[in-house]
């Protein structure tokens, strides 16, 4: 399947450039239309040229997967937060004058179906760049489509693979895991002296990585390790067995439909024990409502300030935008970090200018430099260096809601991470 992905990618990409230089040649003279608002960047007076596939002197076509049904469906609202962003910057002149044109397809959260998707992306909508959401999915695309210069940014993932090593055109958003699980460990090992400590993670990369960080931190303490799948309807039999081995503190790695059932088959075993969570498993629109009385100590972190704490200005702006172009997506953590994904798509294409090419965003991405958004510290990435989010802040369920608590954490204090 990969193979003939790359071949079709390949020729098409091959047979795309050509028409666009040609075109091009016929019409390198198109000026853009003066920026009308403050999302855009202005390209008045600039002539507008492309070579790549995907852009036209009127739009730009952007691309994702989206777990729009399945047992990650509650991730769906990012891609409504992308859309909602897009549209925001649509309203207000595009970017040079160019509109966005987001296409998102339904991938299930199956690996399998996300080379489908990106497929039909590139091969029949030509999109000039895609973003991607999940560890398992992106890791059956992000080598193909980087060794075809298709760049693929925003990635919703803090995997290690993803830049161990760089790839040119892999950009992930999402803060280390494994730096996270090392944050994470770090303040258990501090916090719960002389715990033993029970895991439970979900079987991938992202899991892998939750696994080397515990057992390289807190090692001698591990009571047991269990495992689950994406799909699994219950990790109940898995919660049993940590109860069994005398563990006193729970440490989970997993996606948004786990925490809830997690918790849950907690209390109903009567087992009073912390549990500490990697961040991407939680929303507090799903974790609380779902989990109810039983979430109550959960403890987790997050790169972003919560999506309801409208002191935060970042926080406040998006979260009117959503209120006018997606009303009906319900506002979540989730919504805000998809928003946040299309801001650094944005900003990214605003600095490779209004002759935009794939490497010419490439190597704007690689420039930006302190960039401020909606999330903790600031954004800087370079040709080593092509992950977008480096802190994080801690979270606790008291009286039924995510309250924070201790210090932003940054990644030059906590150390290195992939």
């Amino acid at each position: 399947m990969r193979a003939q992905f790359g071949r079709r990618f390949a020729l098409v990409i091959g047979i795309a450039l050509l028409v666009t230089l040609a075109a091009a040649c016929r019409s390198s003279s198109t000026k853009s239309p003066a920026a009308t608002g403050q999302a855009p960047g202005s390209a008045t007076g600039q002539a507008l040229t492309a070579s790549a596939p995907g852009v036209t002197a009127s739009e730009i076509i952007i691309g994702s997967n989206g777990p729009l049904t399945g047992p990650a469906a509650g991730y769906a609202t990012w891609n409504k937060g992308m859309q909602a962003y897009f549209d925001y910057v649509n309203a207000n002149g595009g970017v040079h004058g160019r509109k966005i044109v987001y296409k998102y397809y339904d991938d299930g959260f199956d690996p399998s179906r996300t080379v489908g998707v990106m497929q039909r992306l590139v091969n029949q909508d030509h999109a000039f760049a895609v973003s991607c959401l999940g560890t398992a999915p992106c890791s059956s695309v992000y080598k193909t489509l980087d060794d075809q210069q298709v760049p693929i940014v925003g990635i919703g993932s803090g995997s290690s693979i993803f830049v161990n090593p760089v790839r040119k055109y892999v950009f992930p958003f999402l803060q280390s895991y494994r730096w996270e699980n090392d944050v994470l460990a770090q303040y258990a090992k501090e916090t719960y002296p002389g715990a033993r400590i029970g895991l439970l993670y979900q079987n991938d990369s992202a899991g892998k990585d939750f696994f080397e960080s515990w057992t390289r931190i807190a090692g001698p303490s591990i009571a047991k390790v269990t495992t689950y799948d994406v799909g699994d309807p219950s990790v109940t039999s898995q919660v049993q067995a940590l109860k069994n081995s005398g563990a006193t503190l729970v440490a989970f790695n997993g996606t948004i439909k786990y925490p809830p059932l997690l918790m849950r088959a907690i209390a109903d075993l009567g087992w009073k024990v912390p549990v500490i969570s990697t961040g991407e498993a939680i929303d507090p629109t799903i974790t609380i409502p779902a989990s109810g009385s039983a979430a109550e100590g959960l403890i987790t972190v997050e790169p972003m300030p919560l999506y309801n704490d409208y002191s935060n200005e970042y926080v406040r702006q998006f979260h009117d935008i959503q209120q006018k172009y997606a009303p009906a997506a319900e506002w979540s953590s989730f919504t805000l970090v998809g928003m946040a994904t299309a801001y650094f798509i944005v900003e990214g294409l605003k600095a490779a200018g209004p002759s935009l090419t794939r490497d010419g965003f490439v190597k704007a991405l690689e420039g930006t430099k302190g960039l401020k958004g909606p999330w903790y510290g600031t954004a800087t990435l370079s040709a080593t260096q092509h992950r977008a989010l480096n802190c994080e802040g801690f979270l606790k369920v008291e009286n039924g809601k995510f309250v924070p608590f201790g210090k932003v954490v940054c990644r030059a204090q906590a150390g290195a991470g992939g």
